[in-house]
């Protein structure tokens, strides 16, 4: 049982390393949307409003940011990321990405 727990362990770390890492944004400065009125729960995402696109933040650190600008979205949705959508798992966080950019 030990020995599962720490081959899931490792394959999460390392999961969360190589997807730094192919987002191309490993590098980049931890910034907060000013316009976030939630914070995410310590396992989830934000998806936010920043410097007018679709952004994804894990707590106070940008993870990636889309190419869709916020401008081309409805409005509602437009208002829902200038206050943060909060998601609580990588499947919502991928729903909730390919709804907003595609």
């Amino acid at each position: 049982m030990k020995k599962l727990l720490a081959i899931t362990g490792a394959v999460l770390i390392s999961y969360v390393i190589l997807t730094s890492v192919m987002t191309g944004d490993a590098s980049a400065p931890a910034a907060v949307s000013a316009h976030s009125a939630e914070e995410p729960t310590e396992t989830g995402y934000t998806v936010a409003a920043h410097d007018g696109r679709v952004a994804i933040f894990r707590g106070d650190i940008l993870l990636r940011i889309t190419d869709t600008p916020i401008e081309s979205l409805p409005k509602a949705d437009r208002v829902r990321l200038y206050d943060g959508i909060t998601v609580n798992s990588e499947k919502e966080l991928k729903r909730m990405l390919e709804d907003l950019c595609s």
